[in-house]
């Protein structure tokens, strides 16, 4: 399904019409499937080789389906979902030097944020604390990163990214909460 998906998209993002049209008919019908869930989040691994419009793509599919269909998910389900979201995010941020964040696209670190706050919110008082704790993380690696004696441009750049994403995520947060009212 993982290859149906890929190429779906490849089709989508090409020139040809008539494959277009038939991948965003598939894409339609593929996201309502429980499948939709392993094979966009496998897009967000960075082994995956996936481009980062094609990981944007799959963000934005599990922002929809989280907010669709979090609630027909059972409590297992929704815990797995929110750590690995949280954790794709943390590793996209923070698995490098600071310079590697700031080579992340921001359309793709903005989505991964919406994502993972879209399901500690959804996740309830458990999952949104853990969030906190993400974002105060991020936060201080971002303020070392800027602080540190002698940083490079690069780190110097991704400080900035990360104290972006930090303060993007409690956003996201208090926005998505704000949504439940």
């Amino acid at each position: 399904m993982d290859q149906q998906f890929r190429a779906a998209l490849a089709a989508l993002n090409g020139t040809e019409p008539t494959r277009q049209s038939a991948a965003n008919l598939w894409l339609n019908d593929f996201q309502h499937t429980p499948e939709a869930w392993g094979a966009a989040l496998a897009l967000l691994d960075p082994a995956s080789g996936a481009s980062a419009d094609e990981a944007f793509f799959a963000a934005n599919l599990l922002t929809s389906k989280t907010r669709r269909e979090w609630g027909r998910l059972n409590a297992q389900q929704r815990s797995e979902l929110a750590e690995a979201f949280s954790s794709k995010l943390h590793s996209l941020l923070l698995s490098g030097p600071p310079s590697a964040a700031a080579a992340v696209p921001p359309h793709l670190s903005d989505r991964l944020v919406l994502l993972a706050a879209t399901a500690a919110v959804l996740g309830g008082t458990a999952a949104a604390g853990r969030h906190l704790g993400r974002a105060q993380e991020v936060a201080a690696a971002g303020r070392a990163a800027l602080t540190a004696p002698g940083a490079s441009p690069g780190d110097m750049a991704g400080g900035a990214v990360l104290l972006r994403c930090s303060l993007l995520m409690l956003q996201h947060l208090a926005e998505e909460a704000d949504e439940l009212d």
